[in-house]
């Protein structure tokens, strides 16, 4: 049974009553104001340190606020003289409707899934004062150690596991924690980007990384990397790994017990972040003796330089003399050049007359295939035209369709009279028959009494006496019969019943194939608009949309792309059928890059009343998906399909994933493969019978919902019209058979209610027989004791009720006769109009036919054109390559005239018109380069390689000299720099510690005790010294803080705490079972203090602790968050 998920109990009452009392604050001891003194060296003013071999960056800090203090011991005395001006003993003098808040820097929401004991959780935290309370094991600690985890910690930071993989819920892969911070007011961090809220969530993997998602408000992920939260937190000033601020439970426990004063130092350095200013420090003096050795290694080689120039600079002056030379060979090579540049124009210029020509050609082809478009265009409207009419006409209501299906069911009613009509014929037949022989039965007995009268009363006894025998027998049979009846009308009872079961079923059929007959009409008539455009099939207005959107201009970027399915070809049709139900609405959905793009398109969607189409909101991103793929011998939906557009394929396997969907064949195989574990990068399944294998909730095999529209990969649309004209037929026969039926089963179950009246009819007149043979054999029995004479009256009205009944019977037969004959003549007259409606139906499906006839016209033509259309088009892309070959070579001629003549006006700028080949110009430049080559070999190198050689040795020197300059300047800048943030920062760190000291004294002096910190910065300790109660007032001496009481040792470090608290800035401060120590009046105090200290601040407070907060007041600045009690079940 998986655990319970524990929620929190959020108490937000509204504020009661303002307090009278005054809002009375005690105003600090000391004010530290920070100003920068500007430095500068005036030997580095303006001078730029260049670029040196083998030295090191150097980063030195900002220091933008140096401090200067007055002297403030004087302020402890004046604080302790004034008293407090609070009662710490209660909070009503605090007015905590009053209260200043941060908007930016804040935590207003946490949620934890999965994350420790928690498996959701979601707790709104209040702008100021947070409690968190409730019992042990309940998770408050969990909260800060996910807002830790979340903000970039790792697991040390939080003493609660090695690493963050374990605050991963037990049982669960994966965890997500997401912090929500307020980003207001004239602090906010990129208010642009991030307007009201900033959210960050880290997803906790137990495999793998665990990465950042950074997102604005609306909870678009605007990040995903760690150093743009650092820079976050940098802003905002949140210190996620400072102690002071993020006090975990381990951490307060030791700090309230057995902190020493080694530790109590270390956190006030940590907690002020003097200890990494000093470290800073530290690496700033390695760089400048890393920087100083380099600067050393340099001076050593610039007399070698010195000397290396002047060598250079001797050689140049004894090659100056061939210098004419050199004069002349540079003629030539002007000569040269010009003489290219002027063969490479003439080129330039065929190539742009041959490009011209070919323009021209593709213009003239361009107008005949405007023409021919434009004769498309025509042909389309009138087939939008006829389609238009076409689809109202088979959409008018068919006036004939209520009537007929009123005849049929008269027909079916009439039909039913006629066999009830028949069947009671039959049965008054029988009755006439039945009643004769009863008239026959009852004269012979008249005639036998009479007989009997005349006999001696012996004989008379002994007849009557056999007369009741008889009557006995025959009575047991009619009792056997009437047992007879009643288990036949049982019988066909459920027989009915029977029937009555298949009639709902055959109710059911019929209503199936009507509805599959009016889906295949109706899909019929969409695919007979699709012919006139394939669009259609993405709804019968989709081409008015896509000209809509082709129209419009207001797209910020790309124009929309869709719908999918006309961007892609199905290169396996086996499986059309199966991909159109798996990718359904998909292949119908649009792409777009901007919310404000989707909101103009679906605008236009609206327009023509399309609805249920998605539109999607993707930068344009092709990104690489191969490592998605499994291997080559598997089809997937991917390789099933041909794209014609890469953006909407990433889409789809985005959305679709489909290239882990494989596609097979057989059923049998398919569950074969993914029962044994499916192949890498294989989620899904699916068959070309329709049948999807595997799947998020196990391994099982269903049937995919086929796509009930018109198709969208179909190619053929005459033979799918085809298939759909017959499946509507065949829908239609089996609806027409299936009727039939249902028409046999209501005359079966009709004849089946007639023969279960007759069996009860009969069971009644045995009944009565057999009463009346009880009543006779009783009153032969009474006659045998009075032995009186038979009464022959009762003969007598037997026989004349007999006749009555024959009279009766023939009447019903006359009656029943003439209904008989007017069903007869009301069934004739049926069909004669069901034949007429027949014959308009005939006349309506001629008409359609003659709105396909036009339309196929019009597409015989319209594919003439198309045809000739299509050879214009192969014939402008092949004048096209032509025309871009010449446009490229005409290109590429031009841009190599200009280069050449831009490269040669660094050095030929002066045009020289020639008609010398540069053959004869390099032969003569050879000759005077020979010349100068003798001159060459004398001194080893050229005029210009000396003169290079020259330039390259003096700059040389004089970078080398001017970089050991720079580095000069700029380390005794740096020097002098460090010496005063040094010393500023030990200014800066008395400054804190005095603060300390004064807060310290201040906060035990409010609770009637005396105390003072002891600071030693050479051992690293800080002690603290309190006098309590009586103590204090007798004037005794301060004692150690080991020697207190629990609740006094802390509430003395909480004293400690809120010192070091106002003497550093945080948007936050988190405390966990700050009070697990304290008695109800130590901790009652501490409460008030803490209150008190929020007063004074802007910062937010998160306070968790077991104990319960019920003296807190909830209200706009006091938010009270009481956690579910833990589940103990097992």
């Amino acid at each position: 049974m998986p655990p319970t998920v524990k929620r929190t109990n959020s108490i937000r009452d509204s504020p009661g009553l303002e307090s009278t009392r005054v809002n009375k604050r005690v105003k600090k001891t000391t004010s530290f104001q920070v100003e920068e003194e500007e430095q500068s060296d005036d030997d580095n003013d303006g001078d730029r340190v260049p670029d040196m071999e083998d030295s090191q960056d150097i980063t030195i800090g900002n220091s933008e606020e140096e401090e200067h203090m007055e002297d403030g011991d004087s302020h402890v005395n004046d604080i302790l003289k004034k008293g407090p001006r609070r009662n710490i003993e209660s909070l009503g003098d605090v007015d905590f409707n009053k209260m200043e808040i941060n908007e930016a820097g804040t935590i207003s929401r946490v949620e934890c899934v999965n994350f420790m004991c928690h498996k959701f959780l979601q707790i709104d935290l209040g702008p100021k004062i947070n409690f968190i309370i409730g019992h042990n094991g309940s998770g408050k600690s969990a909260i800060l150690t996910a807002i830790t985890v979340a903000l970039g910690a790792n697991a040390s930071a939080t003493n609660r596991g090695k690493s963050v993989s374990s605050f991963i819920k037990e049982g669960t892969s994966a965890a997500i924690v997401t912090i929500h911070l307020t980003n207001n007011g004239s602090n906010a961090y990129r208010p642009d980007i991030y307007p009201e809220r900033i959210i960050v969530e880290r997803r906790i993997n137990k495999e793998g990384g665990s990465p950042y998602k950074i997102k604005n408000k609306s909870g678009r992920v605007i990040s995903t990397k760690k150093e743009d939260l650092v820079a976050i937190l940098d802003h905002l000033n949140l210190l996620v790994n400072n102690p002071l601020t993020m006090l975990t439970q381990d951490m307060a426990r030791k700090f309230l017990s057995d902190s020493s004063a080694e530790d109590k130092y270390k956190l006030f350095m940590h907690g002020t972040q003097l200890t990494q200013l000093q470290n800073d420090f530290t690496v700033i003096r390695e760089s400048l003796s890393t920087a100083s050795s380099t600067v050393k290694r340099k001076q050593e080689g610039l007399s070698s330089l010195q000397v290396k120039a002047a060598e250079a600079q001797r050689k140049y002056e004894d090659m100056q003399a061939a210098k004419e030379v050199e004069s002349k060979i540079d003629e030539l090579n002007n000569e040269l050049v010009w003489s290219q540049i002027i063969r490479k124009e003439k080129e330039r210029d065929a190539n742009e007359k041959q490009m011209n020509d070919l323009q021209q050609e593709l213009d003239n082809i361009r107008e005949a295939q405007d023409h021919y478009k434009q004769q498309v265009h025509t042909a389309d409207t009138h087939i939008l035209a006829i389609n238009e009419e076409w689809e109202k006409f088979r959409n008018e209501l068919n006036p004939d369709e209520d009537e007929k299906n009123q005849l049929i069911q008269q027909k079916a009613e009439l039909e039913v009279q006629i066999k009830t009509y028949t069947t009671d014929l039959h049965e008054i037949n029988s009755q006439i028959k039945v009643t004769k022989t009863a008239r026959q039965s009852h004269q012979n007995r008249l005639d036998e009494e009479t007989e009997k009268l005349a006999a001696s009363s012996r004989l008379k006894r002994n007849e009557i006496t056999d007369e009741i025998k008889k009557l006995e027998t025959t009575m047991a049979e009619e009792v056997v019969k009437a047992k007879d009846f009643d288990n036949k009308a049982q019988e066909l009872q459920s027989e009915i019943a029977k029937l009555e079961e298949g009639k709902r079923n055959l109710e059911r059929e019929i209503s199936r194939h009507r509805h599959q007959r009016e889906e295949a009409n109706k899909l019929k008539r969409d695919m007979e608009n699709q012919r006139g455009d394939r669009m259609r099939a993405y709804g019968h207005r989709m081409p008015l949309v896509l000209e809509a959107i082709s129209k419009e201009t207001r797209w910020e970027k790309r124009k929309p792309v869709g719908p999918f399915g006309a961007t892609l070809e199905l290169l396996k049709p086996e499986f059309a059928t199966v991909l159109e139900g798996v990718l359904n609405n998909s292949l119908n959905a649009f792409v777009v890059e901007t919310f404000k793009d989707r909101e103009l398109l679906v605008k236009i969607l609206a327009n023509f009343q399309i609805r249920n189409i998605s539109v999607f909101v993707s930068d344009y991103d092709i990104f690489d998906y191969s490592s998605g793929e499994p291997d080559p011998q598997y089809l997937t939906v991917l390789r099933a399909l041909k794209f014609n557009d890469e953006w909407v394929k990433r889409q789809l396997i985005t959305t679709n994933k489909i290239e882990r969907m494989l596609l097979m064949h057989d059923r049998q195989e398919a569950d074969d493969l993914m029962y044994r574990g499916p192949p890498r990068n294989i989620d899904l399944c699916f068959t070309k019978e329709g049948y999807k294998v595997g799947g998020q909730r196990g391994m099982k095999t269903e049937s995919v919902d086929p796509y009930r529209g018109a198709p969208r990969f179909q190619k053929d649309i005459d033979r799918a019209i085809s298939l759909e004209h017959n499946r509507a037929q065949e829908a239609l026969k089996l609806e027409n058979e299936k009727q039939e039926e249902y028409s046999r089963l209501i005359r079966e179950c009709k004849d089946l209610e007639q023969q279960k009246k007759e069996c009860y009819r009969c069971l009644q007149v045995v009944k009565r027989e057999i009463a009346g043979l009880e009543s006779t054999i009783s009153q032969k029995k009474e006659a045998l004791k009075e032995e009186d004479p038979i009464d022959l009256n009762v003969f007598h009205d037997d026989i004349k009720e007999c006749d009555e009944k024959i009279k009766r019977y023939a009447g019903q037969f006359t009656v029943i006769t003439n209904s008989l004959t007017l069903a007869k003549e009301q069934q004739a007259e049926i069909k004669r109009k069901m034949h007429a409606i027949l014959t308009r139906e005939a006349n309506r499906r001629s008409e359609s036919d003659e709105f396909r006839s036009k339309v196929n016209k019009i597409e015989q033509r319209k594919s003439a054109v198309v045809a000739r259309l299509e050879e214009l088009n192969v014939k402008a892309q092949t004048i096209k390559i032509r025309l871009e070959k010449s446009k490229n070579l005409w290109l590429e001629s031009s841009r190599m005239v200009e280069s050449w003549i831009i490269q040669s006006a660094e050095d030929y700028p002066d045009r020289i018109e020639t008609n010398r080949l540069p053959d004869a110009i390099e032969k003569e430049i050879k000759h005077y380069e020979g010349v100068a080559q003798e001159t060459e070999e004398r001194h080893g190198m050229t005029l210009i390689q000396a003169q290079e050689k020259v330039f390259n040795a003096l700059k040389e020197y004089d970078e080398a000299k001017k970089t050991i300059s720079g580095l000069l300047k700029v380390q005794k800048c740096i020097r002098k720099m460090l010496n005063d943030r040094q010393e500023k920062w030990e200014a800066f760190r008395q400054y804190i510690s005095l603060a300390a000291k004064s807060y310290f004294g201040y906060y035990l002096h409010l609770r009637g005790d005396d105390g003072s910190l002891r600071f030693n910065h050479e051992l690293k300790r800080l002690e603290i010294r309190v006098a309590t109660g009586d103590q204090y007032s007798k004037g005794s001496r301060q004692k150690d803080s080991r020697s207190l009481s629990g609740g006094e040792k802390s509430f003395s470090q909480i004293s400690l705490l809120l010192s070091l608290w106002q003497s550093i800035s945080s948007p936050l401060i988190c405390l966990d079972e700050f009070d697990v120590f304290m008695d109800a009046v130590n901790r009652k105090q501490t409460m008030s203090m803490i209150m008190n200290a929020a007063c004074d601040n802007t910062s937010q407070y998160i306070l968790i602790t077991p104990q319960d907060a019920s003296n807190m007041e909830p209200g706009p600045y006091i938010t009270v968050h009481r956690m579910a009690d833990p589940d103990r079940a097992s």
